[in-house]
């Protein structure tokens, strides 16, 4: 209430509060935030700001406009601000010229070698008639050492680098090609024949051969390097992100932003000289260029990986062990899978000399975080949280995430960067309050040149607060009474699928290209996307080479669903609650054309059931197996990469092969039942002899262990009364509260089907004389026996005897 003193010629005010709903800080806050909107309209300009709209008024108290003052208090000097990329480089080469600074397999580089290299194919390009200094030279190379050569040598050149994917379709590839304006593309011999013949390309193997075969290089070469001149704020590379306008937009990056990130790794101790690096990322994101170009600018040492070597798992761990890798930086849902996989198999120490495991793209799962700390050394072993968007530069907010929040299961990303600022806004531009949800925004030496050749989209993403550029992120969070930023979510439909930025117009404009005369494409779970289509043609498959002609294959819908109608609501838009719900394991929706055709012979009808394992298609519907088609492409039936991996995995394991022999790449080239069993029936022939025995990881029965058999023999030889003495019996009392018995008996029948043990039974086959055990699913059945009950401690020991002695 709101008194006036006609005395005074005061006004005072009084809040009243219900205790049960507020706590008396709350109400004592309320109370400040009003008394600061009431001087700003008390002490305004009346004249000026008569009709100003109350929403542009702050409630921010003194103590939370200091914390974000602290927060944003990050300018520090580094001293590159105005070098080049190549520069950084060179000095790293004075340093430690024979360290080694990328290796693969059995090939590697030194820095002194790495230079040599980029040197011979930048002078290449300054020699070309296509090259021009500072324009876009696209690279498209896949894992290997000439990657890492070409990269340096177009930015040593003077252009802005540009990667491919390989993985990408023809038409795409052009597309990005003509989009960038670029001239010149680098191949090497896998990719040559990805581009057209007007596209001008240079080889870079046929370079290095060249290069070997000539005399090196001289000082009168070097007079090349002085025709064109670099500073630090001219654009480094180029990076293409999802784009809503259904175009991919070209993130252009300066020397300067990439180099200030990089100090900032090696200032804050996240990455630095010591480090070895396993290079984890595809070429087309940009956390490439900090794991490749990044780590050298440091000093650090680079493994890299061959191709679809990221999706071996025991390639990889052995990778890691042999190199005695430090800094691994991974996607959270690949983490878990990573550990599952080494768990099973007893070979987690494989990741022992990590010092620094960094998740990025997602949320941490904490559950996996939670298993992985009672296994590592957390005096030697730091986990850390970092975001930031592209237009960014990489990183922009870091957090170390200490066990505590691993607990918790909260994790924030923590604080910004050095030289990197956030604000928080809500709808109206207004800096939010303390622990109140608003739009990220980032400013500092991270933020962009814009986007290339689309300045109306630069100036929609980028806004000028103070004399500052701020990158308006989309994103939404929260900061904590510590200053900590906690991420909240998207305010538009952009999503992320396994840590990559996905903005579904894009996909959608990609199909309106078609006969098609609309369509919308959603998220599905955390692993899917669906794209519904209204069309009176169901040709499900023409839609989805489209997509894979045009689109990335992460951008590619999981499934087509045709609807001759979209459900509308009353103001004639379109309805998504109406839309029906994606089944993967229904038959009544169609994913392809394709004739269903059904197992031919006994391994097709193993794998069709080792999919339905992986798929979850096996809850005791005998018809789940029939709606799985051999002919079906995996990734059309509900898979997708994270599950592909698994799968490949667990053909490993039952049918005993290596990754020299069969490695996932062939899997991936042929993704149905029936071409998986061709390519396993190809090794039944050959003599195999592998370094380590696989085991499956879902056996219900087996042979008992000597273990096993020497306490079944105790128990019929010494026992025969029927007493168990290797029952422990644990009596739990209730002090305070009340005991929900249907919780408490759903709570143990979830530790009995995690723990196989438990529910193993030991079986005597006399016939035979073998001893087997089985894994029963006795705790599908579990009940509380609750008929016995007493009345005093006597009644109580009688009763704990008897179960005791008759178990």
């Amino acid at each position: 209430s709101i008194i006036h003193d006609t005395i005074t010629d005061q006004l005072s005010c009084s809040i009243e509060a219900s205790l049960d709903l507020f706590n008396p800080s709350t109400t004592y806050k309320i109370g400040q935030r009003f008394q600061i909107l009431l001087q700003q309209l008390f002490t305004s300009d009346l004249t000026n700001e008569t009709c100003q709209s109350i929403h542009k008024s702050s409630i921010i108290l003194p103590n939370e406009k200091l914390l974000m003052e602290s927060v944003n208090n990050t300018q520090t000097l580094f001293s590159s601000s105005t070098h080049c990329i190549q520069h950084e480089f060179i000095q790293q080469v004075n340093k430690q010229s024979q360290k080694i600074a990328i290796e693969l397999d059995e090939q590697s580089l030194t820095y002194n070698e790495l230079l040599y290299y980029a040197q011979c194919l930048s002078l290449e390009f300054l020699t070309n008639s296509n090259y021009i200094p500072g324009n876009v030279v696209c690279q498209c190379i896949d894992r290997s050492i000439s990657m890492f050569i070409g990269m340096l040598s177009i930015i040593m050149a003077g252009g802005c680098y540009c990667s491919l994917s390989p993985r990408d379709h023809e038409h795409r590839l052009q597309s990005l090609i003509e989009q960038t304006q670029s001239n010149l593309v680098l191949v090497d011999w896998t990719t040559q024949n990805k581009f057209e013949e007007k596209t001008m390309i240079i080889n870079i193997n046929t370079m290095i051969i060249n290069n070997n075969n000539n005399e090196t290089i001289n000082i009168n070469h070097f007079d090349l390097f002085s025709t064109f001149t670099l500073n630090s704020k001219n654009v480094a590379f180029v990076i293409f992100t999802s784009g809503s306008t259904g175009t991919p937009k070209a993130v252009q990056i300066m020397h300067y932003n990439l180099l200030n990130c990089m100090s900032s790794f090696n200032d804050l101790g996240i990455l630095t000289k010591n480090d070895t690096v396993i290079q984890m990322a595809q070429c087309t994101f940009d956390i490439h260029v900090k794991e490749c170009l990044g780590t050298l600018l440091v000093g650090g040492s680079v493994i890299q990986l061959h191709p679809e070597g990221t999706m071996d798992y025991d390639y990889l761990s052995k990778i890691v062990q042999r190199h005695h890798i430090t800094f691994f930086s991974v996607v959270p849902s690949v983490m878990t899978i990573l550990y599952n996989y080494l768990i099973d198999r007893k070979q987690m120490t494989r990741l022992n000399t990590i010092r620094k495991f960094i998740f990025l793209g997602e949320a941490i799962d904490t559950r996996t975080l939670a298993k992985m700390i009672t296994t590592l050394n957390l005096d030697t072993t730091a986990f850390y949280n970092l975001y930031g968007p592209a237009e960014t530069t990489i990183i922009s907010i870091h957090h170390r995430v200490t066990v505590h929040e691993i607990n918790y299961g909260l994790i924030p990303i923590g604080l910004p960067f050095p030289n990197t600022q956030i604000h928080l806004f809500d709808s109206f531009n207004q800096s939010v309050i303390v622990g109140q949800e608003g739009e990220l925004l980032i400013s500092g030496s991270g933020v962009f040149a814009g986007y290339l050749g689309r300045d109306d989209l630069t100036n929609k993403a980028l806004i000028e607060i103070n004399d500052k550029r701020f990158y308006q992120t989309g994103d939404l969070a929260r900061m904590g009474s510590n200053g900590l930023v906690y991420y909240l979510g998207r305010k538009d439909h952009q999503v992320k699928i396994h840590g990559q930025r996905i903005e579904l117009d894009e996909i959608q404009r990609c199909l309106l290209d078609t006969s098609i005369s609309a369509c919308v494409v959603i998220k599905w779970g955390n692993d899917h996307l669906i794209a519904y289509v209204q069309s009176n043609d169901n040709n499900v498959e023409y839609l989805r080479d489209h997509c894979r002609s045009r689109l990335p294959p992460f951008m590619v819908p999981s499934r087509f669903i045709v609807l001759e109608k979209f459900p509308l609501n009353a103001n004639g838009k379109l309805d998504r609650k109406l839309l029906p719900q994606p089944n993967f394991s229904s038959s009544s929706i169609k994913t392809t054309d394709i004739q269903h055709t059904n197992p031919n012979n006994s391994i097709e009808e193993q794998l069709l059931s080792i999919w339905c394992e992986i798929l979850h298609r096996n809850n005791n519907n005998n018809n789940e197996q029939d709606e799985i088609s051999t002919s079906a492409n995996f990734f059309t039936v509900g898979g997708h990469s994270l599950l592909f991996i698994q799968l490949y995995h667990r053909y490993q394991s039952i049918f005993s092969f290596t990754n020299e022999l069969l490695s996932i790449a062939l899997f991936l080239q042929k993704t149905t039942i029936i071409e998986h069993a061709k390519l396993l029936n190809s090794i039944k022939s050959t003599d195999v002899i592998r370094e380590e025995t696989w085991q499956s990881l879902h056996l219900i029965k087996g042979m008992a262990s000597f273990a096993q058999e020497r306490i079944y023999l105790d128990q019929q030889v010494r026992f025969m009364n029927n007493v168990s003495v290797y029952n422990e019996l644990i009596i739990l009392k209730l002090l305070n509260g009340t005991l929900s018995k249907s919780h408490l008996q759903r709570a143990i029948q979830s530790v009995l089907e995690k723990h196989q043990i438990l529910r193993t039974c030991l079986i005597l086959d006399t016939d035979a004389g073998t001893l087997t055990q089985c894994v029963t699913q006795n705790h599908l059945m579990f009940m509380f026996n609750t008929e016995k009950t007493f009345k005093n401690d006597n009644e109580l020991n009688s009763l704990i005897f008897q179960i005791k002695t008759n178990p």
